[in-house]
């Protein structure tokens, strides 16, 4: 005879194995983010799909405009790679082949554009052994009053004809009536070593000018092909680490950062200063629309 407490527990292993039997598959809705998403021309978007079931037909009413492909090994729910072929914009249609579920979403094909997201400012100052603390910290304090952007304001830059470019504050829907500033932009990053931004912004004489670096190489990528630079072309070593001065900055693939000169400014006030600048670290934010960050209508038209 077996054992009682053998009978129990085979008791209970068949039972729970009925139940996992038993209990139905669950079949996820079929959940985008937006309905409407911007794309570069000659370039790719990587969409996520929120909720779903991995496995997707696509269909799209203009081929010509878009290719597009799905992949159902990306977590949690897979992805479309989205390539823009001719500006305009088509409709996609996504069915859920689990659930039978379709959605249609409206895809955009533009000029090439970059989104900026601002992080925060950092200062880097060189000054004399014998100045204090208190002092140093002073000086970094009041370099971040000259940041030329607020943290997490977003930066629009579209390479099209007219090299156009518009600022959002925190928070603030991307449409044309929440622009806070705009104008045209030169970004220039090749391999003579010249790494620059210029806003020439609408209505003011003075351009504003910031040096530009980045660390990674994929910063690096994304901003020598976004300025047209030759892809074969050796971009110039320019890194903060070649500054001697005291940098309490970080860096992260997405990130690169500008900045600007502000020594002649802080000798007026302390004499001991070698070397003051402010960098401003921004994000190159390429997946902003899978967290539901919309371009409106005609601001990139």
């Amino acid at each position: 005879m077996l054992p009682y407490r053998f009978l129990i527990l085979s008791f209970l292993s068949l039972s729970f194995l009925a139940c996992k039997k038993d209990k139905p598959t669950e079949i996820a809705d079929l959940v985008f983010p937006s309905d409407t998403y911007y794309v570069s021309n000659g370039s790719e978007l990587q969409l996520d799909v929120q909720q779903g079931n991995k496995k997707y037909q696509l269909t799209v009413d203009d081929g010509t405009m878009i290719q597009a492909q799905a992949d159902g090994s990306i977590l949690p729910a897979g992805r479309l790679i989205l390539k823009g072929m001719k500006k305009g914009n088509t409709v996609l249609h996504v069915k859920d082949e689990v659930s039978g579920k379709e959605v249609s979403l409206k895809i955009v094909v533009v000029d090439p554009f970059r989104l900026l997201k601002m992080s925060s400012p950092v200062p880097a100052i060189k000054v004399a052994p014998q100045v204090s603390q208190e002092t140093r910290n002073t000086i970094r304090e009041e370099a971040k009053a000259f940041a030329d952007f607020e943290l997490e304001s977003i930066l629009i830059l579209h390479r099209n004809a007219e090299q156009r470019f518009f600022v959002f504050e925190k928070g603030k829907e991307l449409i044309k009536s929440n622009v806070k500033q705009s104008g045209t932009y030169e970004l220039v990053f090749d391999a003579e070593g010249e790494q620059r931004l210029t806003l020439h912004f609408d209505g003011a004489n003075t351009p504003l000018t910031l040096g530009v670096r980045a660390n990674s190489s994929w910063a690096t990528h994304q901003l020598r092909e976004f300025a047209g630079s030759n892809p074969a072309d050796q971009i110039a070593a320019k890194r903060m680490g070649t500054i001697r001065a005291e940098v309490p900055a970080e860096y992260f693939d997405r990130f690169f950062i500008t900045y600007k000169d502000l020594t002649q400014h802080f000798l007026e006030a302390y004499q001991d200063v070698e070397l003051v600048e402010l960098y401003q670290q921004i994000e190159i934010w390429s997946d902003f629309q899978n967290y539901g960050l919309k371009i409106g209508d005609e601001l990139l038209d």
